[in-house]
């Protein structure tokens, strides 16, 4: 939604280098990633973008070759790639999909480099004590907020129309 707004380059960069899942959502084959790059085998960042349906949303997709994750993240690679994301455009906005905090320290290297994080929050599963912990390992770098994931809730018995006589709640009940 962010790259449909007018003059807007969204960049959707995936930082989980243990786990990457961005590229089997958007149907990325197998290509040349971020590791790649991290990693030294191809050396220039627009080798390694994908963009999506024409759009002006750019992948940064990672692809698992079973490299050190962490060293890859602290090299002087990592730098020169911070930095080539930082010198885009003032209009374009850079989102990273980070691997989970408690996975390793992957997700701490990254977040120094940022200007903010937001943290998904699973209903149901992630705990007050969980998102506490977050945002403490995560400090300096700003929490700008929570996405809440997973919602499973109220959205076909509220009142608000979803599920009250509107068709909404057959509708959700279908799909």
């Amino acid at each position: 939604a962010m790259s449909r707004v007018a003059d807007t380059d969204v960049y959707l960069i995936d930082i989980d280098l243990r786990r990457p899942a961005l590229a089997p959502r958007f149907g990325i084959e197998e290509r040349p990633g971020l590791q790649d790059y991290l990693s030294g085998v191809t050396s220039n960042f627009a080798d390694i973008a994908v963009r999506v349906n024409e759009e002006r949303l750019a992948l940064v997709p990672s692809f698992e070759r079973g490299l050190a994750s962490a060293e890859l993240l602290a090299s002087k690679e990592a730098d020169t790639f911070f930095k080539a994301v930082r010198a885009l455009p003032e209009t374009a906005i850079a989102i990273f999909d980070m691997p989970p905090i408690f996975a390793d320290d992957d997700a701490v290297i990254t977040s120094e480099r940022l200007d903010g994080v937001l943290v998904v929050v699973e209903d149901g599963l992630t705990t007050r004590k969980q998102v506490q912990e977050t945002i403490r390992l995560l400090h300096p770098t700003p929490c700008y907020g929570t996405v809440l994931n997973r919602y499973k809730t109220g959205i076909l018995d509220d009142d608000y129309g979803y599920g009250g006589g509107y068709g909404y709640g057959v509708y959700y009940a279908t799909k």
